[in-house]
């Protein structure tokens, strides 16, 4: 795993009934109010994170986010699984303009794992 200090681009999969109630500039997914952060993953963690909490879902959209220097200041790298591994958090809404892509996420699970597999190793 690459240095986590040096991980300008993170991925964050989103439903798409939080992306269409989103703000002009902003985007705060639906658990943003009660966890007071945004789940992010690095690239490697990307398809464990669809596994984990997506499968079986639909209307999924991956974001792929460069974040810019003002946000870094809230992003926090934190285990809270226990699981030994450090996932990263957004604590502010993401500004819009920190997304450089959105794409849809199939919505068939085996289909969905497979294309998150293969944007993540370009």
């Amino acid at each position: 795993m690459k240095d986590k200090a040096d991980s300008n681009v993170l991925y964050h999969i989103a439903e798409a009934l939080d992306w269409e109630k989103s703000q002009a500039d902003v985007y705060v997914p639906s658990g943003y109010e009660s966890e007071g952060f945004i789940h992010l993953s690095l690239a490697e963690q990307v398809p464990g994170t669809y596994k984990r909490y997506y499968t079986g879902k639909s209307n999924l959209m991956l974001l792929t986010i460069q974040i810019s220097s003002a946000n870094k200041a809230h992003l926090k790298f934190e285990d809270f699984t226990g699981r030994g591994e450090e996932f990263p958090h957004l604590y502010r809404p993401l500004q819009k303009s920190d997304i450089v892509s959105i794409s849809e996420i199939p919505k068939d699970s085996e289909a969905a794992l497979g294309f998150l597999k293969r944007v993540m190793a370009s």
